[in-house]
């Protein structure tokens, strides 16, 4: 419990000094869930842009040779 208390001061003194700011962030648009929950396919392709990361069937540009 105690690593729990540190952590909350650390970031109070941070928010209290201004150096971060805490936003809400809507459910639906917690980028994070891509990581720890099963998606529907809009939904993780929604979050998947936002993270920058490409299809690996679009993301190479001509053909690959053997």
């Amino acid at each position: 419990m105690k690593h729990i208390e540190v952590r909350h001061h650390f970031v109070r003194g941070k928010v209290l000094s201004e150096e971060i700011e805490l936003v809400n962030i809507r459910t639906n648009d917690q980028v994070a869930d891509i990581f720890t929950k099963v998606l529907v396919k809009p939904k993780f392709q929604q979050f998947r842009d936002a993270l920058g990361v490409l299809d690996r069937k679009h993301a190479l540009r001509g053909s690959v040779k053997n």
